[in-house]
């Protein structure tokens, strides 16, 4: 297992925190309301949507866990929970375009449809997740640092330089 500085542990680990909150939280209140036990006006409520973002929370902790142990393996659930915060993101938009394409050609169901009415705890909460970006693009030029020192080092080995 490799290491990670210590500060950028410390940042990711504050990160994994937060989005693992924010997401269960979401995720839980989405669940309640759905079942009527909670009643919430902002979004339509979706318990299996909910559902799905208790599940990328819990790769988030996953992530927190693995972290906490200085393990690189947290930064990769990091990113799959990112990855899976943007694919819950990209169907909610798809969803909201094409009920807006069916407002906008004033399809007899979507006459008095607003935006409103499509917007999810999954399109308000991604903002949060785009700096995982960063991180990304940080790791890859890291590895690709690395790739090239090693096989510097075999150039040289076969050359007979030890």
């Amino acid at each position: 297992m490799a290491a990670i500085e210590k500060r950028t542990t410390q940042i990711l680990i504050a990160f994994a925190a937060v989005l693992f909150i924010v997401y269960l939280i979401a995720g839980a209140i989405d669940i309640l309301a759905g079942f009527g036990i909670l009643p919430i006006t902002v979004f339509v409520p979706s318990p299996v949507r909910g559902l799905v973002l208790v599940i990328i929370s819990i790769v988030f902790l996953t992530s927190l866990r693995e972290l906490t142990k200085d393990a690189i393996e947290g930064i990769h659930f990091l990113l799959v929970g990112g990855m899976l915060a943007f694919l819950v993101f990209l169907l909610d938009v798809i969803v909201l375009a094409s009920h807006a394409l069916g407002w906008l050609l004033a399809l007899e169901d979507w006459v008095e449809w607003t935006v409103a009415s499509d917007l999810g705890p999954s399109i308000l909460l991604f903002p949060i997740t785009i700096p995982l970006i960063y991180v990304h693009r940080k790791g890859k030029q890291r590895r690709t640092r690395h790739t090239r020192t090693d096989a510097e080092e075999k150039e040289t080995d076969n050359n007979g330089n030890l």
